[in-house]
């Protein structure tokens, strides 16, 4: 303090009164750097959440397009297999039709041979058996 006593001392009343003024301008100034502040701060998360919020939707939507291109990409899979594989089914439907329809002629051909001859067996034990029963009686 005793420094700004012989300051003062050593100053006009011209001075002073100059110094108080730029001091008041100060104060005001420092009163209205904190409303300065907060409003700047304020314009500055808002911002911050503006950007935050279209960084969400931006990743949203990526996500959407991801997993619809993924969805996409597992259909053609899926319908590209299920192709194959009914083309497979194809050959493998031709080939046992073919076996079957050659096992089917000669299994036919098998069945008449074999009714016919039993049929000439069941015939020749009832003949047999007429035989024996007019001969015998």
């Amino acid at each position: 303090m005793t420094n700004l006593a012989t300051l003062t001392k050593e100053l006009t009343l011209d001075e002073l009164h100059e110094l108080r003024e730029e001091i008041a301008t100060l104060e005001e100034a420092l009163k209205n750097v904190p409303e300065e502040f907060d409003f700047s701060f304020q314009e500055k998360i808002h911002r911050v959440l503006d950007i935050t919020n279209e960084l969400t939707d931006h990743t949203k939507q990526l996500r959407d397009t991801i997993e619809h291109s993924q969805l996409s990409f597992q259909k053609g899979l899926i319908e590209t297999a299920i192709y194959e594989q009914n083309k497979r089914l194809d050959k493998h439907q031709v080939k046992i039709e073919n076996l079957l329809y050659g096992c089917v002629l000669t299994d036919k051909l098998s069945l008449i041979l074999f009714v016919a001859f039993v049929a000439i067996l069941i015939g020749a034990a009832i003949g047999s058996a007429f035989y024996i029963l007019a001969f015998v009686l």
